[in-house]
């Protein structure tokens, strides 16, 4: 199918025209046409959304839609059939894009079948056409075709890219291009070799996404070779065993980091400092892994104290923190959370169940009146400030505590809580159930489950 094609399936008012737009220039029709695109990143061609829906209105919005290049400079293509999205069509629309610059992706699915492969390879070749017009370009080739993309010299506009091959494709893809001068946001997986790649400028990105591939020492080279980097996410799959950096490495300008790998990550936080975090995600993979000396699952080595040490060190302050598959025992939470004193937003998930958030826990997490006129009061109240909690497969506690927790947060008459979401496999007490609907009336968001009952703001 072409552009043409679609436009010839509209029809068009007796007429051809309203009477608003003869009144209204057609430079203003363009302006409001621009506020009618889809808010995605990648525009998706639909006859339901805005470019291709202004177009099968009237003769006269036709012809502004398909003179306003604005319309035009972002396109997602997904391939699945041949007959899909053919580069003809790519190029047409890409071509009424005037002289912008393009946010392009392209997407294939696991199912395509060999006979894509011409389409695919076809339509690559459109878009590295207009190379010198990329500013924002995303390659997710979920199935197994395709020849190498191919190498370009320089991309001068490019400052966001996307690299998603797939881990069983016949070419290891590379980085299409050598120079990327103005490259700002880098996402890559499967990734490898970091020092061995050409055409990133590591030194000037201020967002990096590394997944699959990288070892737990590939995640702290990528941190040592990007001293600009503002948010960051790392996956290290590769088993390795090394010793802390001494000094550790200091990173001042990172806000937002995200960690994810099996085990191992002690080491990896006894080596940083960074004064001026945020936001830390602590995602491990799963709570057990094979132990190749007795050849059984054990649970993961925990890494309270070197997080605490990390965040200590660091003199950081988080006002956002994610706890996934940590085994933390609830005194090393209650150690952890001692330590974030200002955080906004807490989020304690496993993959199974796991009584990390006891009642210990949860009464040091229950705002009790005479703390909130005497903050000093001890014990104090863990994490004063928090606006957010999720708790999913980690609670383990009395009767209606958890439900007087939320609660309390929830009155706070400074800092109150404003979501609550997670979930159990264990059922909620009457209690708990209770109290909950009850603040979810009252105003708090509310969206958890257990194993019977959806608990949702009303």
């Amino acid at each position: 199918m072409t552009i043409s094609e679609t436009e010839r399936t509209s029809v068009e008012p007796d007429g051809g025209s309203t009477t608003a737009s003869t009144r209204l220039s057609d430079e203003l029709w363009a302006e409001i046409f621009s506020f009618c695109l889809p808010s995605s990143k990648f525009v998706k061609p639909s006859p339901q959304d805005a470019p291709l829906l202004l177009c099968n209105v009237c003769s006269d919005w036709r012809h502004i839609a398909l003179t306003t290049p604005k319309l035009w400079s972002s396109l997602a293509v997904h391939i699945i059939r041949p007959s899909e999205l053919t580069p003809v069509f790519v190029q047409s629309w890409i071509d009424r894009s005037g002289v912008l610059p393009l946010s392009l992706s392209l997407e294939t699915s696991p199912l395509c079948s060999n006979s894509t492969e011409d389409t695919l390879d076809k339509t690559v070749s459109v878009l590295f056409s207009y190379a010198s017009r990329w500013l924002n370009i995303s390659f997710t080739l979920s199935s197994p075709i395709g020849n190498a993309l191919p190498t370009l010299e320089n991309a001068p506009l490019l400052r966001e890219f996307s690299l998603h091959p797939s881990p069983y494709s016949k070419t290891r893809y590379a980085i299409p291009f050598n120079i990327a001068p103005h490259l700002r946001r880098f996402k890559w997986t499967p990734c490898w070799d970091l020092l061995a790649v050409r055409g990133i400028p590591w030194n000037q990105l201020t967002h990096l996404v590394l997944e699959r591939g990288l070892s737990l020492l590939g995640c702290i080279d990528a941190l040592r070779l990007c001293p600009m980097l503002v948010e960051c996410g790392l996956s290290a799959t590769l088993v390795q065993s090394i010793t802390p950096f001494s000094p550790p490495i200091s990173h001042n300008n990172l806000r937002v980091l995200r960690i994810t790998t099996d085990e191992h990550l002690g080491v990896f936080f006894d080596s940083l400092v960074i004064p001026h975090l945020e936001g830390l995600m602590v995602d491990i993979e799963d709570e057990y892994v094979h132990d190749f000396l007795t050849g059984y699952a054990r649970h993961v080595d925990t890494i309270c104290p070197q997080l605490v040490d990390f965040v200590t060190r660091s003199g950081c302050i988080l006002s956002s923190l994610m706890l996934r598959n940590t085994c933390f025992e609830p005194e090393e939470l209650v150690d952890c959370l001692q330590i974030c004193p200002e955080l906004r937003a807490l989020s304690i998930c496993n993959g199974r169940q796991r009584g990390t958030v006891t009642d210990s826990v949860v009464h040091r997490l229950t705002v009790q009146s005479h703390t909130i006129t005497d903050p000093s009061s001890s014990p104090p109240v863990l994490c004063p400030n928090l606006r957010q909690i999720q708790l999913i497969n980690s609670t383990n506690c009395s009767n209606g505590l958890l439900g007087q927790m939320v609660e309390s947060r929830h009155n706070h008459p400074t800092n109150p809580l404003t979501l609550f979401s997670g979930a159990t496999s264990k059922k909620l007490s009457d209690p708990d159930i209770d109290i909950l609907r009850a603040c979810a009336k009252s105003g708090l968001r509310v969206a958890f489950q257990d194993g019977s009952t959806a608990i949702s703001e009303s």
